[in-house]
């Protein structure tokens, strides 16, 4: 009121409106009782609710829509925006998280997909199988070219017929006898029953064209020596069975335990090596912790400790004996690593099934299909590390809180809808009734409403010559070129009367509605 302070004008704008309740007066700058029931139409209501001149905003149609819907309509559409907004908050939130879990991180996956992975608590094989495939499918040539494990084994000692030939002696034997053939012999020095075994088998062809035996060393008659008949019980078939047996077994033993054998060994267990070298590439395999110098040590040891103890039996043959508790346990640790070494050898040799469907399926794999396998599930994997957790959790809970903000704006709208569903319609009705009353050439075919991103908005067409036009259109008929500016005006008093007739309690109040 003050800025329409009258050109020329002495005294400050005094203004005096009468109504029923009394009078309003603005005097000296402010008003000196209240009037909340008032509106106002002037070029302000048109410029904010109708257009400016001919041009027809965005801003326009939002605001008519407000003047539209009246107080309860616009609480009910700024609900509506309210959540609109907090989407939109939660939107900058959330593209800020998404930031946080950058592709490189995600892989293949997309943020939500990648959010929504579950764990695997077995992704650290998968990965290595996946990567073993790759490779094989990658040098499948090579593993065409490569044969799998050979097995191997350390030889073994037959204790229990060592055993057997160090405890036996001659069944039926006299023992006086034998004690006092062993007397004898123990007296002759080393290696003495074997020169005497050896020389009772030269009585015979001595005694050849004489009367009786003759020694084969004096040439003198032996007939009457009661040791020769001791010693012919003695060196007996069955003694010379006992010895042949020993030397079988010092023969067994060394044809088992040559060194040829161990070179053998040893070469076997480089080619496993090499093998396994190669194949770790592709498939899980045991451990390779063969020491095969220790392993020949301990052999040797076994070896020599009883070939040793058999040679004391082959030069006492009917002297009972058994295996001396140091040759026992180095019998015992060789046995140990002859059960490592046999054990090693059949893990190995099982992965040769394994080993021949690689071959087949690296013939068929797909390279590119595999890696892309790799990337999921390297991002599985760091999907679940501490930091992403993190990262993931956040950016899902902002997520759910949108989708909770989403279902309140949609229950907002939906009231807002139902609400505008009989307003529009009965705006245009009394948009209509104006305009007929006020003369005007033209009318108005639909009034209703638009939702965007920005907000709602109202929408309308003008009919003129029953033609629709529409009044946002950017060629052609149009608001601008179909409106004179008296059609525009009469178009805003008709939207201003309209609206005070849908606002609660002002019919009552006002008669010129009723009359005019």
């Amino acid at each position: 009121m003050t800025d329409r302070h009258r050109l020329g004008a002495q005294h400050p704008p005094h203004v005096v409106i009468s109504h029923s309740d009394g009078e309003c007066v603005f005097q000296e700058g402010e008003w000196k009782q209240p009037l909340t029931q008032v509106k106002i139409f002037d070029d302000s209501f048109v410029a904010a609710n109708v257009c400016s001149g001919i041009e027809l905003q965005p801003a326009h149609r939002q605001n008519l829509h407000e003047l539209i819907l009246g107080a309860k309509g616009v609480n009910l559409n700024n609900k509506v925006q309210k959540h609109v907004a907090r989407i939109e908050e939660h939107n900058a939130k959330i593209r800020h998280l998404e930031k946080e879990i950058p592709q490189t991180v995600r892989g293949p996956f997309g943020i939500d997909a990648f959010c929504d992975l579950e764990q695997d608590p077995d992704i650290d094989g998968k990965i290595q199988d996946a990567e073993r495939r790759r490779a094989a499918a990658h040098d499948a040539d090579k593993l065409r070219q490569h044969s799998g494990f050979q097995a191997f084994k350390l030889p073994d000692f037959d204790l229990d017929a060592i055993d057997a030939v160090l405890k036996r002696d001659l069944a039926g034997l006299d023992a006086a006898a034998a004690d006092r053939v062993r007397a004898h012999i123990a007296g002759l020095g080393p290696n003495g029953e074997a020169w005497v075994s050896d020389g009772m088998a030269h009585i015979e062809p001595e005694s050849q064209g004489h009367d009786g035996n003759t020694c084969p060393f004096c040439a003198q008659d032996i007939g009457g020596s009661d040791l020769i008949v001791h010693y012919r019980a003695y060196f007996s078939q069955a003694y010379k069975d006992l010895k042949n047996k020993i030397l079988q077994i010092v023969n067994d033993i060394r044809n088992a335990h040559a060194e040829g054998i161990q070179s053998a060994f040893e070469r076997d267990i480089r080619i496993a090596v090499q093998a396994r070298e190669f194949w770790k590439t592709f498939i899980a395999l045991p451990e390779f912790e063969l020491d095969t110098a220790v392993i020949a040590h301990q052999w040797n040891a076994a070896r020599e400790g009883v070939l040793e103890q058999i040679r004391a039996k082959g030069a006492a043959p009917l002297e009972p004996m058994v295996l001396s508790p140091a040759v026992c346990e180095a019998v015992g640790n060789y046995h140990k690593r002859s059960a490592e070494v046999a054990e090693l050898s059949t893990k190995l040799c099982a992965t040769n099934d394994q080993i021949d469907v690689l071959k087949e399926n690296a013939q068929t794999e797909d390279i590119a299909s595999l890696t892309d396998e790799i990337g999921k599930l390297k991002a599985l994997k760091v999907r679940f590390d501490p930091d992403v957790m993190r990262h993931c959790k956040a950016y899902t809970t902002e997520k759910i809180a949108k989708k909770k903000t989403e279902s309140l704006r949609d229950q907002a709208r939906k009231a807002l809808d139902q609400y505008r569903k009989h307003t529009f319609p009965a705006y245009k009705d009394a948009l209509n009734k104006y305009l007929e009353r006020f003369g005007a050439s033209f009318r108005l075919g639909n009034v209703t409403h638009v939702n965007n991103k920005s907000g709602s908005s109202a929408s309308y067409c003008v009919v003129i010559n029953q033609e629709q036009v529409n009044v946002t259109a950017k060629e052609g008929p149009s608001f601008r070129n179909t409106l004179s500016a008296g059609d525009r005006n009469t178009l805003a008093l008709a939207f201003f009367f309209a609206s005070l007739e849908k606002t609660p309690n002002w019919r009552a109040r006002s008669s010129s509605l009723t009359t005019l």
